[in-house]
């Protein structure tokens, strides 16, 4: 900017006068242009600075030219993403999994762990990731849950079976049903017995006029069932007559 002073004063041969200007700055004087403002001069994700007459680009931090120099002028050249994930495996540390973002990276856990009591801000991890037993109130009624490393499964009781038939599952929608044992397999219990359906299991009864022989094997499909023999009552053992029908009755009954 140009400036003036002007100074007056009288002396012995009549008035004087005195005047100063200041100079215009160097950039003033050559008339420079900052590019950086006048102009779309940068690729986006670059910086621009001007410079005396010129001007230089520069990528933002986590980025660099494609063509591979610090500074370069110009859109002919753009500003790329830098995959720190993929040129340093060991940033995040060995339980860790590396997410390369626009311009930095994260470290996060797998699936099925959980991260340490210190947060994670894009920083090399000095701790481990711990595994998540999965097992708390996660698995159906009539079933138990197996935590595995990094994840877990579930098992129906014995005498129930998955809704989707698997024998392992993770569906939070299957359930765990009963199996009708005496239905699947009517010799479950053997000859002169009753199957009766429990859940998870089966109970093996004797039918009408049969009760379970204690000498025999009570294994699969030997339940053993023997019929009640016909037994006179004590007051019909007086008259001859009754006691000889009811020996007779005996007798077809032992037939």
């Amino acid at each position: 900017m140009w400036g003036f002073w002007l100074l007056l004063f009288w002396g012995f041969s009549g008035m004087y006068r005195w005047g100063m200007t200041t100079l215009p700055t160097l950039g003033q004087t050559l008339g420079d242009e900052d590019e950086c403002v006048t102009r779309d001069v940068c690729p986006e994700h670059a910086t621009c600075h001007n410079t005396l007459g010129s001007y230089y680009c520069t990528c933002n931090s986590g980025l660099e030219s494609s063509g591979g120099g610090p500074m370069f002028q110009g859109l002919d050249e753009s500003c790329e993403d830098v995959d720190e994930c993929s040129r340093n495996s060991t940033l995040c540390g060995p339980t860790f999994i590396c997410i390369n973002t626009l311009g930095s990276y994260s470290c996060s856990c797998p699936a099925g762990f959980s991260l340490p009591t210190f947060q994670i801000l894009g920083h090399p991890a000095d701790g481990n990731c711990t595994d998540i037993d999965e097992c708390d109130d996660t698995c159906p009624l009539n079933s138990s849950c197996t935590n595995t490393i990094g994840s877990y499964f579930c098992t129906c009781h014995p005498g129930f079976a998955s809704s989707n038939g698997q024998l392992n599952f993770k569906d939070l929608e299957v359930t765990c049903e009963d199996i009708d044992e005496c239905t699947q397999d009517p010799l479950q219990c053997g000859l002169n017995s009753v199957c009766t359906n429990v859940p998870g299991s089966y109970i093996c009864g004797c039918l009408p006029d049969f009760q379970m022989d204690p000498e025999g094997s009570q294994g699969y499909g030997n339940f053993n069932c023997k019929r009640i023999l016909f037994k006179c009552k004590e007051d019909l053992i007086l008259q001859s007559e009754q006691i000889q029908q009811c020996q007779a009755v005996q007798g077809r009954d032992l037939g």
